[in-house]
């Protein structure tokens, strides 16, 4: 079987459910309203633990660890630097490429998607 799609997302707790009430109460996630909620769970997460940028980065080279196992010695190590630039277009590529491939969608298509949705991964 040759898988195209796979999915990793950061931890998004919504504002008002039970989870996360117990994170913020806990003090590992700051207090969340509405007007604070960051609506994508591809860019980042509220968590404050000391390992959140090594799970961050490893959100961004999922794909790159998957497709190409090889790599795993490396990404171990770049998860360690600070979350950057490159991951994010590394991440924003990779997702592009498998919606292009599981969803037959054309490239064009897939830009236009992309600057639809920039705002939002930017915010």
């Amino acid at each position: 079987m040759r898988i195209v799609y796979v999915w990793q997302s950061v931890f998004l707790p919504y504002p008002g459910l039970p989870i996360t009430k117990a994170l913020e109460g806990k003090g590992l996630i700051p207090s969340l309203g509405c007007e604070s909620f960051n609506t994508t769970y591809f860019k980042d997460s509220p968590l404050s633990t000391p390992e959140i940028d090594e799970l961050v980065n490893l959100h961004k080279l999922f794909f790159l660890a998957f497709k190409f196992p090889r790599l795993e010695f490396l990404i171990r190590k770049l998860i360690k630097l600070p979350p950057n630039f490159i991951f994010e277009l590394i991440f924003i590529s990779s997702f592009a490429w498998m919606e292009m491939r599981f969803f037959k969608i054309k490239p064009r298509a897939i830009a236009r998607l992309g600057f639809m949705n920039i705002r939002d991964y930017y915010r």
